[in-house]
């Protein structure tokens, strides 16, 4: 049977290893999911401006048959 003192030694073990393992897996957890919304973000980034050259050129193509 375990004493009351080690019971509360074991919570407390129990405790520090659940931060020391734990807080590092959280960090890296975020990590992941900043580095997959940084490059969906760049996704993002890169659809804008493929979208603004289309339209540029669609303008320019419109002007050019009005002319």
């Amino acid at each position: 049977m375990l004493s009351i003192p080690m019971l509360i030694n074991l919570v407390n073990l129990s405790t520090l290893l659940a931060i020391i393992f734990g807080v590092p897996y959280l960090l890296y957890r975020l990590l992941q999911y900043i580095l997959k919304t940084n490059s969906k973000l760049k996704r993002v980034e890169r659809d804008i401006r493929l979208l603004t050259l289309e339209k540029e050129v669609a303008v320019s193509k419109l002007r050019n048959s009005l002319k």
